[in-house]
């Protein structure tokens, strides 16, 4: 959180350290609202306020941060005029700010803190904390279902109002330009951990790099390898589709016994000289960025659909591996920014690496025959020696939401399948939805469908209208 010199002035502390003594040497004073300080008499009600609250959080964001303080009356002309504590319950004054800040804004806003301000009296003063963001501009989402604009609010003055269009247009401009230096940092990333995969004859691999907007922190020193072990130790053993396997899809054999520092990084793979991965390599930065990389098996029996030349391809891999894997290799790597403390955006790069000096081309399941799954070639034969990594965004937020995860995989399955000739992913789509008909055998039966309808479609949520 920022210094606030303005509010220090005002208070007498920190903005971490007011307390009632501090509130009420700002009332004496007739403080008045202004950039970083608005004055709230009663708490934001449920319902009745969500607007006002959203338009309030986002408005602080995106000009200079600052602090909401409930439970000061103004004299009507916005100076401090008396102290008005509440006696609402603190946590579900927490838990409707909470919600809001994840439901109405977009991105999410990552420095927000809530505190509550005992008054002596059984009644308390709740200060909100917001911080100047570098994810700015952030908009307020109308609550409905259907609705498509945003508007984006800014704090002027003692004032909240909405965003030109020049002013918008520069904040998103000072966004891209930070974004630029993290693109660079995520292919840096990307290319480092993409050496550590075994280049062998008959393995495949699926690999991702992120890079958060907002950066994430461990404490320096060993205290952060030991923090990454703990947190991917926990990951693995809650898996992604029952909450019971001690390990999950396409990441199994990662060793912790050593676990290996690097710079700014802890390095995991399933070799104890961390050169070269054959199954599963991990590489956490402390910042919140990171890289995971799964292999791939070839899928046997293909039929083929088309006539294939003698000779011509070697390996196929399946579709629906590849997205699923992409999926899990997401989810890790968000799950573990968020627990650093990053948020914002997740700046993503991904590929498919295919054996070297092999051609190689896509696959995907057919119709159960005699209790086996069978797998289909691609009706347009376009073999690939090489691949190109691809780009997209996965916002943070405060906490899972695994259609935002499905729909970043599948931004990023559709460029991977493109080079293929092949048309679209084939679990989910744009809108993060999964289509469990598309399953293969290995999927369908490991628990993944069962666990796609309850987390990813949210069991009795109606379809995203087109």
């Amino acid at each position: 959180m920022a210094a606030f010199p303005i509010l220090r002035d005002i208070f007498g502390v920190p903005v971490d350290r007011i307390d009632a003594a501090a509130i009420q040497r700002a009332i004496d004073k007739a403080a008045a609202e202004g950039d970083q300080l608005d004055w709230k008499s009663e708490p934001y009600k449920p319902k009745v306020d969500d607007d006002e609250l959203a338009k309030d959080l986002a408005a602080m964001a995106n000009h200079q941060g600052g602090v909401i303080v409930i439970g000061v009356a103004d004299d009507g002309n916005d100076q401090a005029a008396g102290p008005t504590p509440t006696t609402d319950d603190v946590a579900e004054i927490k838990k409707y700010i909470d919600r809001i800040r994840h439901a109405r804004i977009r991105p999410f806003l990552p420095d927000l803190t809530v505190r509550a301000i005992a008054n002596g009296d059984g009644r308390h003063f709740v200060v909100i904390a917001i911080g100047r963001s570098f994810d700015a501009p952030h908009a307020v989402v109308p609550d409905s279902p259907k609705a498509s604009h945003f508007r984006y609010p800014i704090r002027v003055g003692r004032d909240t109002s909405w965003m030109t269009e020049q002013q918008v247009a520069g904040a998103y401009r000072a966004r891209f330009a930070a974004t630029a230096g993290i693109s660079e940092q995520v292919t840096e990333l990307h290319e480092r951990g993409s050496r550590r995969l075994t280049n062998a004859d008959n393995l495949g691999w699926v690999s991702v790099a992120c890079v958060p907007t907002t950066l994430g922190a461990r404490v320096p020193g060993p205290a952060a390898r030991a923090a990454e072990v703990e947190f991917l130790r926990s990951w693995l053993t809650t898996d992604l589709r029952s909450g019971k396997s001690p390990e999950q899809p396409g990441l199994g054999g990662i060793r912790f016994d050593d676990a290996r520092p690097a710079v700014g990084r802890t390095v995991f793979t399933d070799r104890h000289d961390h050169n070269l991965a054959n199954g599963s390599h991990v590489e956490l930065a402390h910042n919140g960025g990171g890289f995971a990389a799964g292999a791939l098996a070839p899928q046997k029996p293909v039929e083929f659909a088309a006539t294939v030349p003698d000779n011509a391809v070697h390996f196929w891999f399946s579709t629906v591996s590849i997205e699923w894997r992409l999926f899990t290799l997401l989810t890790l790597l968000a799950d573990h920014a968020r627990d650093t403390g990053a948020g914002g955006d997740l700046e993503l790069r991904a590929q498919l690496h295919i054996p070297d000096r092999r051609y190689s081309n896509l696959c995907k399941p057919k119709a159960q025959r005699d209790g086996f799954f069978k797998y289909d070639s691609w009706h347009a034969f376009q073999p690939v020696s090489t691949t190109q990594s691809t780009t997209a965004t996965l916002p943070l937020g405060g906490e899972r939401d695994h259609q935002l995860t499905a729909a970043a995989t599948f931004e990023l399955a559709t460029d991977i399948f493109a080079e293929f000739a092949f048309d679209e992913p084939r679990i989910f789509d744009h809108t993060g939805r999964a289509h469990l008909d598309n399953l293969g055998h290995d999927l369908t039966f490991g628990g993944v469908a069962a666990w796609c309808e309850q987390h990813v479609n949210r069991a009795g949520d109606e379809p995203a209208s087109e």
